[in-house]
């Protein structure tokens, strides 16, 4: 399993907008190319961070090159971040995270 953390600073009155955006963008990637979910969490006022989790890097690589992702839901999310810092790509050693769903 592959994973990426993403962290965002965001505009204060466009939290929402962000927000909905980010679920558009993540529910294309689960239905179009086999993306296993992400969660965004709220870490500081204004500052968001997601976890991404793919079956591959390549997995990976091969969805953001196919740039299919919705466009309403992309621009969305970017008028909303104020800065991005750079993503960390992680590969699982060990996972202890319960389904609670």
């Amino acid at each position: 399993m592959f994973t990426v953390l993403y962290r965002w600073i965001i505009a204060p009155d466009q939290a929402q907008d962000f927000i909905s955006g980010w679920e558009a963008v993540t529910d294309h990637f689960i239905e179009h190319h086999g993306a296993l979910g992400s969660r965004l969490h709220r870490v500081a006022d204004n500052t968001f961070a997601a976890y991404a989790q793919w079956r591959s890097r390549e997995a990976r690589a091969a969805a953001f090159a196919a740039n299919d992702a919705p466009e309403a839901a992309v621009e969305k999310m970017n008028r909303a971040i104020v800065d991005r810092l750079e993503p960390i790509e992680m590969g699982v050693v060990s996972d202890r995270l319960i389904d609670v769903s």
